[in-house]
């Protein structure tokens, strides 16, 4: 299955649950997307899509402002498992497509 969709995702971070909406559009094994949540959007290019896996970098608004996470995760039926490495530590991300 792609992992091109939508997602309405939950990021578990040191500050709490963080509700956002992630979209991510797929060219070949090119990943690009964007990020969305309650402080705004974040658009994202320059990652990589290898069957139900992908990877992207991405710089996201927050509530301690704009910082950059490396992202890796895989897309199992709807559901999208990730973790987001941040310079906080690790956040573990849970979503499914909508």
């Amino acid at each position: 299955m792609s992992v091109e969709g939508t997602y309405k995702i939950t990021v578990k971070t040191p500050l709490g649950p963080q509700e956002a909406q992630l979209t991510l559009r797929s060219e070949g094994s090119a990943l690009s997307g964007s990020i969305e949540n309650v402080k705004g959007r974040s658009d994202f290019s320059g990652g990589s899509v290898d069957g139900n896996e992908f990877r992207f970098p991405a710089r996201i608004s927050t509530p301690i402002g704009r910082i950059h996470a490396d992202i890796a995760g895989r897309v199992e039926d709807d559901r999208l498992i990730a973790s987001a490495k941040l310079p906080l530590g690790t956040a573990k991300i849970e979503g499914v497509r909508i």
